[in-house]
Formats: C-alpha cells, sequence, structure tokens
C-alpha cells in the first residue's frame, strides 16, 4: 500500500457520522503541511468533557497513546468543536514532524462523550516507506 486509507469504525448511533475525509497532500508527505478536510452529519453538540483516545501503531509496535480532550486536540490542528447539530465540515492542519521514521503507520482515534458514550472511531494507515511519486 502506498499513500493512506481511513475507515469509519463507528457505529450507527454515534454522535459523528463521517462522509469523507480528504487529504492534502494526497499521500501525506513527511515535513510537509497536511490539510484534512472532514465532513459528516453531528447527532447531538458533544460536550465538554467529550475526549479522544488516539492510539499509533508502526507496523504492529504500539508507538503511542494518549488521551486527550477533543476541543484541545481540534485546537492544536486548528479547528474547534463543532457547536450544532447536522451537517458538518472540519478543516484541519498541521506540519508533518520531519523527523517520522519510514514505515507503515496504523492511528485510531476512539471518541467517547463525558457520559462514555461512543462519538466515533476512526481507523487511518499511512505509509511513509514508499516515497512519492
Amino acid at each position: 500500500m502506498a499513500g493512506w486509507s481511513y475507515e469509519d469504525r463507528g457505529t450507527p448511533g454515534d454522535v459523528f457520522e463521517v462522509n469523507s475525509i480528504v487529504v492534502t497532500p494526497d499521500p501525506p508527505e513527511v515535513a510537509k503541511d497536511l490539510l484534512i478536510k472532514v465532513t459528516g452529519q453531528l447527532r447531538q453538540v458533544p460536550d465538554a468533557e467529550t475526549y479522544v483516545e488516539i492510539t499509533v501503531k508502526l507496523g504492529l509496535i504500539k508507538i503511542s497513546r494518549k488521551q486527550q480532550l477533543l476541543s484541545e486536540l481540534l485546537e492544536e490542528w486548528g479547528a474547534s468543536v463543532p457547536t450544532k447539530t447536522g451537517p458538518f465540515t472540519l478543516e484541519l492542519s498541521r506540519t508533518l514532524a520531519k523527523d517520522t521514521p519510514p514505515g507503515k503507520f496504523t492511528i485510531r482515534a476512539d471518541g467517547y462523550t463525558g457520559a462514555d458514550e461512543d462519538a466515533f472511531c476512526l481507523e487511518f494507515s499511512v505509509d511513509f516507506m514508499t516515497p512519492p511519486t
């Protein structure tokens, strides 16, 4: 696999229903600015305690796991939590670290409301082994 892919692993009752994710550049490149545009439907406004558990694997090895409030995570990516139900668009941007090692990464983001109800579940695969053409 060269490039990237994502899979919505959420359930039909999730707070966020993701319709599409588009990245620029496609595929993502180390040490370059990355723009991620997420569109979907919001079933309920996330509460202030909505959080995300992020797990990063390099191949089969878990290299990172952290839990963070959704509002803080989105702020780091230059976005904010949607404030009304219905269609939403999030535009996230960040420069990818230039010291990212070559490899095939899996990033899983599990979102939960403050009451520990499912908010969303996304899994990304990114291949930094194959240089972009």
